[in-house]
């Protein structure tokens, strides 16, 4: 966009602004612009080639829809002025909105992003169908929940984790099985599981699957929400992502005792 086509659109914005800005009593003077030759100028220097932009395409189609609500303002009366048609500038300007967005709308026409042309078809296509189809009720669709799925290893790795976590780290309640424990992190549904107790504090237990995920122990690409399933895999586990969120925007850091969670995950 070359610096004559910005002073246009400089000088267009203005005009609307101070149009508006009248209309709606927030000045009480209103000068003469010139709106049809403005556009005659913005329609010329938009199509030279290096102007021919998607950018000042879709600048100039917003344009026309700024002209059409103005003119339909004027035109049902929705302004807060007073005697606004006594004012001879303003009467002349607002003739010129109504030329441009009804008699000269076709000359927006060239300017219109591929966008908005797919948008206008899909409207045209639009039909009794597409409203009853919207409004029938249907059942939702039922989404298969499961829990953690470890990545790889997880005959060896969750045993030796289970091990950790029971009986040297004393993180997890003494009384949970391996078989329990590897169903929340083998891709089983939601409602098969038991939930493990956690006998630290939430926010390392969230801290805790957490690290899983930055260390690529955990998929990502399950059914199932991320940090939803923290619910039903531990007897605590809800809100994984706001505690998450908390100390990870804290100036003291990582949650007490993090270094637990680093130290057995490392001797994996």
């Amino acid at each position: 966009m070359n610096e004559d086509l910005n002073e246009v659109i400089d000088q267009i914005n203005k005009a609307f602004f101070r149009l508006e800005s009248y209309m709606n009593s927030k000045t009480s003077n209103y000068q003469y612009f010139g709106f049809d030759l403005a556009f005659t100028k913005l329609f010329t220097k938009g199509k030279i080639n290096e102007n021919f932009t998607y950018e000042n395409c879709k600048l100039i189609s917003q344009y026309w829809h700024l002209l059409e609500r103005l003119r339909y303002d004027i035109d049902q009366g929705n302004y807060e002025s007073e005697n606004i048609f006594e004012n001879e500038d303003f009467e002349k300007d607002s003739g010129e909105i109504y030329n441009l967005a009804w008699d000269r709308c076709d000359e927006f026409s060239p300017f219109k992003t591929p966008d908005e042309v797919a948008k206008e078809e899909a409207e045209l296509s639009f039909s009794i169908t597409d409203i009853i189809n919207t409004n029938i009720s249907k059942p939702p669709k039922q989404q298969y929940r499961i829990t953690y799925q470890w990545q790889n290893n997880a005959d060896k790795e969750l045993p030796e984790l289970y091990t950790l976590l029971i009986n040297e780290y004393k993180l997890i309640a003494s009384d949970t099985t391996l078989e329990q424990f590897t169903t929340i992190f083998t891709g089983q549904s939601i409602e098969s599981v038991k939930p493990v107790k956690w006998n630290a504090t939430k926010s390392l237990n969230a801290y805790f699957i957490e690290q899983l995920i930055n260390k690529n122990k955990l998929s990502k690409a399950i059914n199932t929400d991320i940090w939803e399933i923290s619910k039903y895999c531990f007897s605590n586990g809800t809100n994984f992502s706001q505690l998450i969120d908390n100390y990870n925007n804290n100036k003291i850091g990582k949650p007490r005792d993090y270094n637990l969670i680093d130290d057995l995950l490392n001797a994996l």
